[in-house]
């Protein structure tokens, strides 16, 4: 394998970490907040901040499995000159499970917002 694929997996192993970190950051962090600051919640907010929750843990889930489909794709390379290891955007499933992780964790990025908005209190 090139230092090219190897720099594109490299990349792509990262990014689904540091992804999978954010989330779980926001997870713990809105679940602290929620405790501590947000008191009296209309029920509105509370199905927003599950679903922030449910997709924040789809996300992860995601991450979690497009690093296993790195490994695996990775692992089937012989040797440094196996030149059939495709790019990690051909990979099918993986990019599939990386777009999924995207999607979500952008998703509860959004209801985290209307979450935070929908219970702020002016004056």
């Amino acid at each position: 394998m090139n230092d090219a694929k190897k720099k594109a997996y490299e990349l792509a192993a990262e990014a689904s970490k540091q992804q999978v970190t954010l989330a779980s950051a926001f997870l713990a962090l809105s679940a602290t907040l929620l405790r501590d600051v947000f008191e009296n919640i209309s029920p509105p907010a509370t199905g927003l901040i599950a679903g922030a929750w449910i997709a924040l843990f789809v996300s992860i889930a995601f991450g979690t499995r497009a690093l296993f489909q790195l490994a695996a794709v990775l692992g089937r390379a012989k040797s440094d000159a196996d030149r059939a290891v495709p790019r990690p955007s051909r990979v099918r499933g993986l990019n599939r499970s990386a777009r999924a992780q995207n999607g979500f964790f952008l998703a509860a990025l959004a209801l985290l917002l209307l979450f935070g908005l929908s219970n702020l209190r002016w004056g």
